[in-house]
């Protein structure tokens, strides 16, 4: 009778899903064509240190890489650039950006330092063909410079300045902050944030305040609604009796500049176009320059502040 005996097989294990894709995208198959790749900026580099030229390993089975970008002087801060490789599909590799872009502002929220984005279109993360060439590409800077005795005119007529009303320096010293923001979202939500402090809102009347009594009535008569729920409506409601942000800086728009209706249309679009951002977490139209709406926002909020120091400023202010 045979004896059977157990026979020794080494423990190899099938490869999991993750090493056949890095397999398939290390080996250069052209059927990993794309790549995703996020620019941001964070003030030391040491923050961003532990991960430089590393292969890291990501969980979909692709790879990403960080590495230092060239950035012109003076800027502030350490230029970075991660790039994702390995998407069979340019969608995949969008899905994929935004998750990247997310995935960073997380670990700086989680390490406790800031970071900005870079955009270049509507996203921060920009696909790209992996084996396509870049072909030859060529930077560089520049800066344009007042000469020494225009600054020390423009030093000597804002000395001559009256004392200005506090709530229109807090939106010159918002307008001059939202200039060093290098991301353009923030920098167009910084200077559209100045024009709120200009605003007055003015009671709406006799009859408006007289509605507004009843209504404040009914709410303390109805038993339906709870204690709490009531105290924070009496707040609401009694804001009704005088003009809202928008209404005021209307009003104030036709006082400033009687002759034009562009710096209404101005404040008007940006108030929209900055409620669909911080709202929907985007512009509606995809399209939408922030840099340009900020531009614009600029041009009205400089003629505002010419008008208060009554000289004209050495950059020309116009709308």
């Amino acid at each position: 009778m045979l004896k059977t005996l157990p026979i020794s097989v080494p423990n190899r294990r099938d490869p999991t899903p993750e090493q056949i894709e890095r397999a398939l995208i290390g080996s250069g198959s052209p059927k990993r064509p794309y790549g995703v790749k996020l620019v941001f900026t964070v003030l030391h580099e040491e923050y961003i240190e532990p991960l430089l030229d590393m292969s890291l390993l990501m969980p979909s089975g692709t790879f990403a890489k960080v590495s230092v970008v060239e950035q012109a002087p003076g800027l502030g801060g350490r230029r970075f650039e991660i790039k994702l490789d390995g998407f069979a599909r340019a969608t995949a590799a969008e899905a994929a950006g935004r998750h990247l872009t997310q995935t960073m502002l997380l670990l700086a929220v989680s390490l406790d330092f800031g970071l900005r984005l870079e955009y270049v279109t509507h996203e921060p993360a920009n696909i790209y063909e992996r084996f396509r060439s870049d072909g030859l590409t060529l930077s560089g800077y520049g800066l344009a410079m007042w000469p020494q005795h225009a600054v020390l005119k423009a030093l000597s007529d804002t000395l001559s300045c009256a004392e200005m009303p506090s709530g229109l320096l807090i939106s010159i010293e918002l307008y001059c902050s939202s200039l060093l923001e290098a991301n353009r979202r923030a920098q167009f939500v910084g200077v559209v944030s100045a024009l709120e402090p200009l605003a007055a809102p003015a009671r709406l009347g006799d009859s408006v305040d007289g509605f507004i009594a009843r209504m404040l009535a009914d709410l303390e008569q109805d038993v339906d609604i709870p204690p709490d729920l009531k105290q924070s409506m009496r707040g609401r409601v009694r804001l009704l009796q005088s003009e809202s942000i928008r209404q005021s800086l209307r009003r104030l728009c036709g006082e400033w500049f009687p002759d034009s209706a562009k710096a209404w249309q101005t404040v008007d679009r940006a108030y929209r176009l900055r409620s669909e951002l911080l709202h929907s977490g985007a512009f509606a139209d995809p399209d939408t320059d922030a840099a340009v709406e900020a531009s614009e926002v600029r041009r009205v909020l400089r003629a505002i502040y010419q008008r208060w120091a009554k000289q004209p400023f050495k950059a020309p202010a116009t709308i």
